[in-house]
């Protein structure tokens, strides 16, 4: 937004460098009333008129520097703008590959995990009950049990905070600002 903004400024400047390059012109009109003089004569009033023109003959290279100036600065406010424009795009979609391999992970857990890591939670408690097992077998099922549901919780943090950067980039500007008001 600030970049469209600063891209319009300068095109606006361009406008105005090629607007200094014509012939200006002025006219002017005054009246004057004038009070008597000290010694009580009286002393005419006076109209003046008056026209100035301004030809920009002499200083063309310098004007026509200006406006290439001016043009130079706009171009280069519209790469920057559109170097931005790339710079967010491929942010998205660095975002959204993030995401997509996120979400095959959480698919991952969800089927397969933590359904295995429950059951041999229960097989190791089952041994242990039965006397064919070892209490260090059945601490270490739970504890990689709560492990992968550990990593389950990490992947669903870092699910939100890339849903919350893209929502960034793609959510309109005036968004931002209806809190506010």
């Amino acid at each position: 937004m600030l970049l469209q903004i600063q891209t319009q400024i300068e095109a606006q400047n361009v406008n105005i460098a090629r607007e200094q390059t014509k012939s200006q012109w002025a006219f002017e009109a005054s009246y004057g009333y004038r009070q008597d003089a000290q010694n009580g004569a009286s002393r005419a009033d006076f109209v003046s008129l008056g026209v100035q023109v301004d030809l920009p003959f002499f200083n063309k290279s310098r004007q026509e520097a200006s406006i290439a100036a001016a043009a130079s600065k706009m171009s280069a406010s519209e790469t920057d703008f559109r170097l931005k424009v790339n710079e967010l795009a491929a942010n998205a979609e660095v975002l959204k590959s993030r995401l997509s391999a996120l979400s095959e992970r959480k698919a991952l857990y969800e089927t397969a995990l933590i359904g295995e890591t429950q059951q041999l939670s229960e097989a190791e408690l089952t041994a242990y009950t039965t006397d064919t097992g070892d209490i260090s077998d059945v601490v270490n099922a739970n504890l990689k049990q709560v492990q992968v549901q550990d990593d389950l919780l990490k992947i669903d943090i870092e699910r939100a905070r890339t849903l919350a950067s893209l929502a960034y980039l793609y959510l309109p500007t005036h968004a931002h600002f209806s809190n506010k008001e």
